[in-house]
């Protein structure tokens, strides 16, 4: 059986359809690292906020390593207060926000403490909207709260 088409409309379908597959997987990939921007604006302020009760040596802030990417470094402030906030000001474009983070610290007896955390639905509240602060909340727990205010 004959193929209709000629080599060079060969050429151009499958062009075509090595674009489209290339575009798929890049809009897959980007979409795997952050959060969609379109549903929401970012928060301006990102607040580190010691409840532990207890003096903190380091506190540490970075989204997740997605398989094959980069770490983002987002900060490291030390030493923290018990009951002390840091503030820090994003820049005028940041990147965007990771769907996940890790906020790691050592306490002053050296035990260092980890917890990952997602974004993505405190990000996306339709009810936060109008708040531009990230607070990430140490607790005497050890447990991490996230909320905007």
């Amino acid at each position: 059986m004959r193929n209709k088409f000629s080599k060079s409309e060969e050429v151009s379908q499958i062009a075509v359809l090595s674009f489209a597959m290339l575009t798929a997987v890049s809009l897959i990939a980007g979409g795997c690292s952050t959060v969609e921007r379109t549903n929401y604006t970012e928060p301006r302020v990102i607040v580190v906020r010691n409840s532990s009760g207890i003096h903190l040596s380091a506190v540490s802030l970075r989204g997740v390593v997605e398989p094959g990417g980069k770490s983002i470094r987002m900060g490291t402030i030390s030493p923290v207060g018990a009951g002390v906030s840091q503030v820090f000001q994003r820049p005028t474009q940041p990147p965007p926000l990771p769907k996940q983070v890790v906020i790691s610290w050592v306490d002053y007896a050296q035990r260092p403490y980890e917890r990952q955390i997602s974004l993505e639905r405190i990000l996306t509240d339709p009810d936060a909207q109008t708040r531009n602060s990230l607070v990430f909340e140490i607790t005497p727990s050890g447990r991490v709260r996230v909320y905007k205010e």
